[in-house]
């Protein structure tokens, strides 16, 4: 459990495990040994050095450096669904399980800093002008003292559970994509109770509830000042049907691409709206806008539409082959 800042679910261990998604060594997780990664020509000690992230676990009196490099040499080692504390027994001189705890924990390493040179690096690898996808997923806890822990839908398991669940964003080019941010979202029950908050050492000015939309919007913002080359925005149901999300998107000035629900009412000109006049003089002055030149329509029926054009345009290029 982290207890440094609520930023910070899962042990901060997403963070530096994600160094190595941008790279082809997290498609052999599991299939090296520690005698086979340190022969490696890009073993993790010389791709941390390369890519710049020494200085980020070395401070004026300590340097933490070595824990990183035996953390992601550890975790190319583990199976899937092992736990943190083998990673010292696959790696040899790499410290105890308490060492592996401290670090990640405790240790006076930046997790922002961290993922921000990542963000930096997986568009250098994967190349400018992505897509930015949102979208969320969290762990399944059995306990409920983890930050953000509650009673709350998982969608990777597709029911409800106690859980801790993130709102992350992912950097998409073509086919491959790899995680840039995350927010870990705080229910309002532990809004609600300061005392678990604060046992949990969530900063006072965190303990505050987002809705998912927001913090997807919140990170959007961290891009948009750190000049992120990304093309567009892409998510699913849960943020396309937020009128605020779609709100926020307009007003940053950002192209997207989001799902919505069929039965979505849309109008296929701009409509002209006015506020009636009132009939008579008894009731209220009408306030709700009225629509004057056309009605809405479902979205599905538009694209029924387009799947009509799509069959009829085929039928006549085939009629032209014959």
């Amino acid at each position: 459990m982290v207890k440094s800042d609520c930023h910070e679910p899962f042990d901060r261990n997403i963070y530096i495990s994600n160094i190595f998604r941008c790279v082809d060594f997290y498609s052999i997780r599991g299939s090296l040994t520690a005698k086979e990664i340190e022969s490696c020509a890009a073993n993790p000690k010389s791709f941390l050095e390369r890519c710049g992230y020494a200085p980020l676990f070395t401070n004026k009196t300590k340097s933490v450096f070595h824990h990183a490099v035996s953390y992601i040499s550890g975790f190319l080692t583990l199976l899937c669904g092992s736990y943190m504390s083998r990673i010292f027994e696959n790696i040899p001189e790499s410290g105890t399980s308490r060492d592996f705890s401290h670090f990640i924990s405790s240790s006076p390493w930046s997790p922002e800093k961290v993922m921000k040179l990542t963000r930096t690096n997986i568009i250098h690898h994967l190349e400018p002008n992505g897509a930015v996808i949102f979208d969320e997923t969290g762990q399944q806890k059995y306990g409920s003292d983890s930050v953000g822990t509650s009673h709350q839908y998982l969608g990777t398991l597709g029911h409800t559970c106690t859980a801790q669940v993130v709102v992350f964003a992912s950097y998409c080019v073509d086919n491959v994509s790899n995680l840039i941010d995350y927010r870990l979202f705080l229910p309002e029950s532990w809004v609600h109770n300061h005392f678990k908050s604060l046992k949990a050492e969530i900063p006072l000015d965190r303990i505050e509830h987002k809705t998912k939309s927001e913090l997807a919007l919140e990170m959007l913002n961290s891009f948009i000042s750190e000049k992120i080359p990304f093309s567009y925005v892409q998510t699913d149901g849960l943020y396309g049907n937020d009128s605020n999300f779609i709100s926020g998107l307009y007003q940053r000035k950002v192209s997207f691409i989001c799902d919505i629900l069929s039965d979505t009412l849309v109008y296929i000109t701009e409509p002209i709206q006015i506020i009636p006049e009132r009939q008579g003089n008894r009731g209220r002055f009408p306030s709700k806008p009225k629509v004057l030149n056309n009605f809405p329509i479902q979205v599905r029926w538009l694209a029924e539409i387009q799947q009509s054009w799509v069959r009829y345009l085929s039928d006549l290029q085939i009629e032209k082959n014959n």
